[in-house]
């Protein structure tokens, strides 16, 4: 029964995570498109790669879309994100499962853009998915089962093999790791990071972008056209006017026929009808022109390309706003559905996206400053995570602060700031804020205590600390129970009892004159019979207690052995305490090497050792400079 309910509960938060993600889509009535859907959609269905976009992604519409639908496609998308989000939480001992999910999916959807783009037929969902799978797969990979860890890797493959963006963000974020576990070893952190698989299979999606534009048409090359895109750029800030004016009239350039009259933004520059750029040849004609000016204008004008490269930057990490792009004009999508996939058509154009209904200006009255807040806020609890010991956090914010970073200048730099880049991986940063409240609020009110990962430091080498050898210790045996031999009262007065320091209480016990000096007694046994048969005192164990002798002197001295006996004997004069009247007195426990009947065993030889052990310190003590504290329980 339990099961049942606990399908229940899946199916039932899934659905409602499909539907935050999916709400655009519903909306419209279609699938979300763009201008460049239309260009993989012709990758797939004919032996031609179009400039700027990667092949990889149109095979996976021509394959995940049905008759009459394309909706299969973003509920893959769709899956995969909601998939990755529960992974993430589950990763970092928050809160996930179905109603987690749930949340996190209507929240995420309410305030970002993320629905719009898993919504979308585009590969641009996939770059949010690339980073959050490079941080699990290195940062989380003991958290993960191993079907989880083979779905993440096949994702990053696929991730960067479907879009030239992915390619670099990659690469960057496969050497922060690199650069991450130098820091773990070098501080001694036990935490193992997995770098060597993850930048395996981000090299298997970099070769693969060659190796299927060389099974399409016939060429080993990557996606055509990059250099247009670098160079709207430098038309769009100045660098090609001023390069075109210190060097025209020049046979070797044709664009010294347009100096001063050069479009002023990029997109004028790629899409414009009049552009020089589709007049001269377009993406081969004008590819070797291109590539001389970029680099001769970089060589003369190094300092105008670095402050461009920064502004550009900057002006991307602020283009974060939703909806960019999404209109009704898309006549290459248009052309590619009615030519490739003509049974998509109808509902093509019936959705509100084609008759310009889709409004985005309320939506980015909130989406907008959560996006830039979120950015400023998770970069800025990096050093908050890591001051309070929550490395897992700290490092999933550096991943995406990184990522943030890292995609705002590959776009910004290498092509031009628009909303769209932006916005399609900003919701990290969301993402990034809404775990670090999960932890507070568990920490706060949560039933479990919120384990904070402390730096887990290898064990260093102890000290060794030298002590000399101690003897070796004389093996426990057990002797038999053996009867007292009866002796001489003398001798056994005078070899079995030891003398008594002087206390208080023998000093106010009344003194017995000792007896004079006698010669010596032979040990050897007398009667059977005990002298004095009274219970309980000397007599019961066999022997007498010697007889009163003469006053003593005020002081006792130390016993001294007789002359030719090693056995101590009271010297003249001592004094020896005498029980009070009707009181017994204490016979000592007899040695069992003096009343053992049997040859005593000689002790086995120690285990030959050094002349000095090495002794590590417990648990208890503490070095210089480390803390022996246990390790808290995950």
């Amino acid at each position: 029964m339990s099961s049942v309910i606990r399908l229940a509960a899946w199916a039932g938060g899934l659905t409602i995570a499909l539907a935050a993600l999916l709400y655009p889509a519903i909306l419209n009535g279609f699938p979300i498109t763009y201008f460049d859907t239309g260009g993989y959609i012709v990758s797939a269905f004919r032996p031609e790669v179009w400039p700027g976009r990667a092949a990889a992604y149109g095979f996976l519409i021509k394959y995940l879309h049905a008759p009459g639908t394309l909706y299969p496609l973003i509920v893959f998308q769709a899956l995969l994100v909601a998939w990755f989000l529960n992974m993430v939480a589950r990763s970092h001992n928050l809160p996930h499962g179905p109603l987690a999910l749930a949340v996190t999916s209507v929240v995420l959807a309410a305030a970002t853009a993320v629905s719009w783009f898993s919504a979308q037929a585009m590969p641009d969902i996939f770059q949010p998915l690339l980073v959050l799978g490079l941080f699990l797969i290195v940062f989380r990979r003991d958290h993960l089962g191993s079907w989880e860890r083979l779905g993440v890797v096949l994702v990053i493959w696929f991730a960067v093999a479907a879009h030239m963006v992915n390619v670099g963000l990659a690469i960057g974020l496969v050497i922060l790791c690199v650069v991450a576990g130098l820091l773990c070893w070098v501080t001694r952190w036990s935490r193992k990071l997995y770098v060597i698989g993850p930048a395996i299979f981000v090299a298997l999606g970099v070769a693969t972008i060659p190796l299927l534009n060389q099974a399409i048409d016939g060429k080993f090359r990557f996606v055509p056209g990059g250099d247009a895109f670098v160079f709207g750029r430098l038309v769009q800030d100045g660098i090609v006017d001023r390069f075109l004016s210190d060097n025209c009239p020049s046979p070797e350039y044709q664009l010294c026929a347009y100096q001063g009259r050069m479009p002023k933004t990029a997109d004028d520059w790629l899409w414009g009808a009049d552009s020089p750029f589709n007049q001269l040849g377009q993406w081969d004609g004008m590819s070797a022109e291109m590539q001389a000016i970029t680099l001769a204008s970089l060589e003369a004008y190094p300092r105008q390309h670095f402050d461009t490269a920064v502004a550009a930057t900057w002006s991307q990490l602020k283009s974060v706003a939703t909806g960019d792009g999404v209109i009704g004009w898309h006549w290459l999508t248009k052309w590619a559905v009615e030519s490739f996939t003509p049974d998509l058509l109808p509902d093509y154009l019936a959705s509100r996206q084609s008759r310009g209904d889709l409004s985005f200006a309320e939506l980015n009255r909130w989406q907008v400053p959560i996006a830039l807040a979120a950015t400023a806020l998770c970069a800025w609890l990096v050093l908050i995570l890591a001051g309070f010991r929550q490395l897992d956090l700290a490092w999933f914010c550096t991943f995406v602060s990184v990522a943030i970073l890292g995609n705002a200048m590959i776009c910004g730099i290498f092509a031009n700031a628009h909303d769209r880049y932006g916005s399609r991986i900003v919701w990290l940063a969301v993402l990034a804020v809404l775990l670090t409240g999960q932890r507070i609020l568990q920490s706060m009110f949560g039933r479990r205590p919120v384990p904070a990962e402390v730096p887990e430091r290898a064990a260093p080498a102890p000290r060794r600390r030298l002590r000399p050898l101690k003897p070796a210790a004389r093996p426990q045996r057990i002797d038999p129970v053996i009867e007292p031999v009866p002796v001489a009262p003398a001798v056994a007065a005078s070899a079995l009892v030891e003398p008594q320091p002087a206390s208080a209480d023998l000093e106010s016990a009344p003194a017995v004159p000792p007896e004079p000096a006698a010669e010596p007694v032979s040990a050897e046994p007398v009667s059977a019979e005990p002298a004095n048969p009274e219970p309980g005192g000397p007599a019961a164990a066999g022997f007498e207690p010697a007889p009163p002798g003469p006053p003593a002197s005020p002081e006792p001295t130390e016993p001294v052995p007789a002359p030719g006996t090693t056995e101590p004997v009271p010297a003249p004069g001592a004094t020896e305490p005498v029980p009070a009247p009707g009181a017994t007195e204490p016979v000592p426990e007899a040695d069992p090497d003096q009343t053992r009947s049997e040859p005593p065993v000689a002790p086995k030889p120690a285990p030959p050792r050094d002349e000095f052990a090495v002794v590590f310190p417990s648990d208890e003590e503490t070095m210089p400079g480390f803390n022996f504290r246990p390790k808290p329980t995950p």
